[in-house]
């Protein structure tokens, strides 16, 4: 932040998500192996193949052992970033700059962050997940309402739990501006005391009597 005058967050694009050949070799091995074991009980009860029944017994308790092992150790890693990040979504007290696209407060009839709470390091998968249980902090989504009736969206990295109280000067102006109703506001804040509600309740209809 410069001066409390501006303050940037990284956008996220998304790749186009690819077909999962992991899943589909998953699951057609598991078809495999229910399916052989149908056609030993089946069809070959009079032929004892006990080996090939080891062998096969042994990959699949091997594989979901490993699986819960690496679903694991994916508590300490992050999940692959699936997308790009650019550092041009911009806020400041009278607009907000998405790409190389400004808008300016008086085309915008609500800003709205639809989601907001994911943020780098946080916890996604309390049980472990194959690619990763550490969130990128990209789902998050800001829009934005313009008065010309066209919605605007964007979605944005944070970098740690409170980045959008980064933006408390801002978004008190735009809730002067009635933008953001205050419900909103103090939510985008994470203000949960009833307390501390009421005092930034006080002191925004203080700033709003100043500049009448």
């Amino acid at each position: 932040m410069t001066g409390l005058e501006k303050y940037k967050f990284n956008r996220y694009i998304p790749i186009p998500k690819k077909f999962d050949n992991g899943f589909l070799i998953s699951k057609v091995g598991m078809v495999i192996v229910f399916g052989y074991f149908a056609l030993r009980i089946l069809k070959f009860r009079d032929f004892p193949i006990f080996f090939i029944d080891g062998l096969i017994i042994c990959i699949t308790v091997a594989y979901f052992f490993n699986r819960e092992k690496i679903k694991k150790q994916s508590m300490y890693k992050y999940e692959p970033l699936k997308g790009q990040l650019f550092h041009d979504l911009v806020f400041t007290y009278d607009a907000i700059t998405i790409e190389q696209t400004t808008y300016p407060l008086d085309y915008i009839f609500e800003i709205k962050f639809v989601e907001h709470e994911d943020f780098y390091g946080a916890l996604k998968y309390k049980n472990g997940n194959f690619e990763g249980a550490l969130s990128q902090g990209v789902y998050n989504f800001l829009v934005l309402k313009l008065k010309s009736g066209e919605e605007v969206h964007c979605q944005f990295q944070q970098a740690t739990r409170h980045e959008l109280r980064n933006l408390r000067p801002m978004l008190e102006k735009y809730y002067e501006a009635g933008l953001i109703n205050f419900k909103h506001l103090v939510d985008i804040l994470r203000i949960e005391s009833m307390n501390e509600r009421e005092i930034l309740r006080v002191e925004l209809e203080r700033k709003r009597k100043a500049y009448e």
